[in-house]
């Protein structure tokens, strides 16, 4: 885990191209609220107080915007039925190609690694991982995740 990290998940409610939203750290009670604004470029996150750690990775939240572009980096998916988002939970959850049983080797994911919920079905989920060399897809169970859907 690096020294410094900026993770949490968001919720809000869209109205027009802006968004009221509270932030939180899955298993923590805290909230903290901002706004998502979406622009001709992309979108820009303000918190009124910022997470522990994003000053040191991402720079504050408060007095400047966080700015996502429009655009899809090279080699990156673009999910297009995406269901929610979630944060690994597990120290490592092995991601399947089919549900049920991990093989012996198979991909993992790590705690707080995130992903992009493309279903759901009996305590599973089948996710989509952007954070290594090519976007991988996979079955993980759902007790692996804290999961936040729309």
């Amino acid at each position: 885990m690096p020294s410094f990290s900026c993770i949490f998940l968001l919720r809000g409610t869209l109205s027009g191209p802006r968004a009221a939203l509270e932030t939180w750290y899955p298993g923590e009670a805290e909230r903290i609220a901002g706004t998502l604004t979406f622009t001709a470029e992309g979108a820009e996150l303000r918190l009124v107080e910022d997470h522990g750690g994003c000053s040191m990775t991402t720079g504050g939240m408060v007095d400047k915007p966080y700015t996502l572009p429009r655009e899809v980096q090279e080699g990156e998916a673009r999910p297009e039925n995406w269901r929610g988002v979630g944060l690994v939970t597990a120290r490592r959850a092995a991601l399947r190609t089919e549900l049920g049983q991990a093989p012996r080797r198979t991909p993992y994911l790590v705690a707080d690694d995130a992903v992009v919920v493309l279903e759901r079905r009996e305590g599973w989920v089948r996710a989509l991982y952007q954070g290594g060399k090519a976007p991988v897809v996979g079955w993980l169970p759902a007790t692996d995740l804290a999961v936040e859907e729309p």
